[in-house]
């Protein structure tokens, strides 16, 4: 027999500040939960399959924080086996999450039993004998292509397969691997990277994605969170079948959604309805703004006050998206170039009356100060939520290149 925690997309980063953002908090109070219901619940090991971190080089705090954890675990004679995800490193960066491994904090289960890598090696758990085999996953899907090297036929035993990308016959997109690539005659399949909660039989192979832990990563899985998707693992129980039990009592907040529609609305008439909204107390609010403004820019939607405004009248924390507001001069821009360069400087000429003739001061106009300001920009996001990394980015900037009352 067989108990064991199938967790995966973590995402565990940490804001080394003592007013950390209370979405971090929220990430930690979660594990923290995690682990302890580990320790208490008679779980022989613990499989996570992917995305351990947020970032390939996480905060020496982010590293200390997860290394006691594991440590708690070790010290219980609980083994975390683990396969690398998309955000944990890749071959041209391998990550920080190498130093575990090296001191035996975690196992990697990634192995093959030759060079040229097309024969799996498993790992053996030494208490219940279950074996367990995985992939890394890779950044845009180029782990595909360790699948289709792959020169073995069926798993051996009582065995787990982990890998971390998605399934094109569950997720109904093509941009994933085809259920066909994973090795037939696991008992159970571990995925990753899929931060909603979903479980299928296809062709015979039993596989399972619990879901990001807490936030996940960026605004989609916010809002994927809030709809109720991922925020917890699955506690899986092999002896004569295999038994799945979902776990996600430890959900740490609510929180709901505003959708708000800027089309042919000025952009002061967009601030005033973000305004009016009444936030429901101690939940999290996200606001969509989304549409085509018939006047004004979306830089006037200053969503860093406006987030202050809203959090003031009683929300737990707010978040506005202003992603896809756009106004009519900037609906339709059609450019091509061969390089990265060639493009930028396309969008610039062919936008730059437009730019010109509305907020950029006399000083900063021309080509070669627009292309100055965007090489500024190009600064590590670090472990800060993705719209607060931006929304704090546009602040700096305003304040910087803009004149008061711009």
């Amino acid at each position: 027999m067989a108990k064991f925690v199938h967790m995966a997309d973590i995402h565990l980063r940490m804001i080394e500040k003592k007013d950390q953002d209370i979405l971090i908090k929220f990430l930690v109070e979660t594990f923290d939960k995690t682990i302890d219901y580990i320790l208490n619940n008679n779980i022989d090991f613990v499989v996570i399959a992917g995305d351990i971190f947020d970032s390939p080089i996480p905060t020496t705090q982010t590293k200390i924080y997860f290394a006691k954890n594991m440590l708690r675990l070790q010290e219980k004679g609980i083994p975390v086996y683990y396969i690398r995800g998309s955000h944990d490193g890749s071959k041209v960066i391998p990550g920080d999450i190498k130093l575990f491994e090296t001191f035996r904090v975690i196992t990697h289960i990634c192995q093959y039993e030759d060079e040229s890598h097309t024969i799996l090696k498993p790992v053996t758990d030494p208490k219940t004998g279950i074996k367990l085999y995985g992939i890394d996953g890779e950044s845009a899907g180029m782990d595909i292509e360790k699948y289709n090297k792959l020169k073995m036929d069926k798993l051996e035993g009582n065995s787990i397969f982990v890998f971390h990308n998605g399934i094109n016959q569950m997720e109904k997109l093509q941009q994933y691997m085809d259920v066909s690539l994973l090795p037939s005659g696991a008992l159970y399949y571990a995925g990753g990277h899929i931060h909603k909660t979903m479980k299928q039989s296809i062709e015979g192979k039993n596989i399972y994605f619990p879901g990001a832990l807490c936030l996940g990563y960026g605004w989609d899985d916010l809002e994927s969170y809030i709809h109720g998707h991922g925020g917890g693992f699955y506690v899986v129980t092999i002896n004569n079948n295999v038994e799945v039990e979902y776990i996600n009592k430890f959900r740490p907040f609510e929180g709901y959604i505003v959708d708000i529609s800027a089309d042919n609305k000025t952009s002061e008439e967009v601030i005033k309805e973000i305004k009016n909204i009444e936030p429901e107390n101690n939940k999290v609010l996200l606001v969509k703004v989304s549409g085509v403004l018939s006047s004004g820019k979306k830089i006037d939607v200053n969503t860093v006050e406006l987030q202050k405004m809203l959090k003031s009248k009683g929300a737990l924390h707010v978040l506005i998206n202003i992603k896809n507001l756009t106004t009519k001069e900037y609906t339709n821009i059609n450019v091509t170039g061969s390089s990265k360069e060639e493009i930028e400087n396309n969008v610039i000429n062919e936008n730059r009356e437009k730019i010109e003739d509305s907020w950029i001061p006399e000083e900063l106009k021309g080509i070669n100060n627009f292309k100055s300001i965007l090489a500024e920009l190009e600064v590590e996001k670090g472990d800060q939520i993705e719209s607060q990394f931006i929304d704090e980015l546009v602040s700096n900037y305003k304040g910087k290149y803009l004149k008061e009352g711009q």
